[in-house]
């Protein structure tokens, strides 16, 4: 908001560093692909429950996390846990086929 003493140049510096500083926030976000995502967070971006992620991660691997432990998933293992949650959901898809009269 301008304050009344401002002239319209200082008024226009300070939104400049305010948007300059905005991206510097978004570069700073830019997705590390080492970071973890818990199950609710990666269920979020895949738009799935997290329920179902638990599930097919374990079908696809001996080792879990055990009671009370939690999962963490790397950015650069999406695509990959994606396509395991596409498959699995396909083998439990049944196409029933009813006798006609």
């Amino acid at each position: 908001m301008a304050r009344f003493n401002d002239s319209n140049a200082d008024f226009a510096a300070r939104v400049d560093r305010a948007i300059s500083s905005k991206g510097m926030i978004q570069m700073a976000n830019a997705e590390n692909p080492n970071a973890t995502l818990t199950i609710n967070e990666v269920a979020a971006r895949i738009n799935v429950t997290p329920r179902t992620i638990r599930k097919v991660l374990r079908a696809n691997f001996d080792e879990t996390p055990g009671r009370g432990g939690r999962y963490a998933i790397k950015v650069s293992d999406l695509p990959a846990l994606r396509s395991m949650i596409e498959s699995h959901t396909a083998k439990a898809a049944v196409t029933l086929e009813f006798p006609s009269k």
